[in-house]
C-alpha cells in the first residue's frame, strides 16, 4: 500500500473526491446501462423475500459500480494531469544566467523554446557547478510525492 493511502487525511480526501465523481454524467450513464443489463438478465422475483433481496442486490451493485467507475475516471484524470504537467515542465528549461544571456544574444529571433521560455538560475560569484547541483537537488526534493 502506498504512503499516500496510509495517511488518514489523504484517505479522507480520496473518499471526498470519489463522492464528487459519483455524480459525473459518464459514471451515472454507465451505471444505468449496467443496471439495465443486470435487470434483464435476472428472472422476475416470485415472492416478497426475493423482491427484497433483489432490490438490495441492485442497490449494492449500483454503489459498487459507482465507486469502481469513479476511481477509474479519477485515475484517468490524474494520468492526464501528469502528462500535461510533464509537457509544460519540459517546455520550460532551467538555465544558468550566463547560458540564458548567451542564447538571447545568439538567437534573438526565437520567441518560444530555449531563447525565451526558461527558468533562469542566476550565476553566483563562485563555485557555480556545485550551486547548480544544489538547486536541482532542492527542486527534485520538492517534487517528490
Amino acid at each position: 500500500m502506498s504512503l499516500f493511502l496510509k495517511n488518514k487525511e489523504n484517505n479522507d480526501r480520496l473518499v471526498i473526491a470519489v463522492d464528487r465523481m459519483k455524480n459525473n454524467k459518464r459514471v451515472v450513464n454507465k451505471v444505468m446501462k449496467e443496471l439495465i443489463k443486470f435487470k434483464y438478465n435476472k428472472r422476475p422475483p416470485i415472492n416478497k423475500t426475493q423482491l427484497r433481496l433483489y432490490y438490495r442486490s441492485i442497490y449494492k451493485i449500483k454503489e459498487d459500480l459507482q465507486i469502481d467507475l469513479s476511481i477509474q475516471l479519477l485515475n484517468l484524470r490524474m494520468v492526464q494531469f501528469i502528462n500535461w504537467f510533464k509537457y509544460i515542465m519540459s517546455k520550460r528549461l532551467t538555465l544558468v544566467s550566463s547560458v540564458h544571456n548567451r542564447y538571447k544574444r545568439d538567437y534573438p529571433y526565437k520567441k518560444l523554446g530555449v531563447g525565451r521560455v526558461v527558468n533562469v538560475i542566476f550565476k553566483p560569484i563562485g563555485n557555480e557547478p556545485q550551486y547548480v547541483l544544489d538547486i536541482y537537488k532542492n527542486q527534485l526534493d520538492n517534487l517528490k510525492i
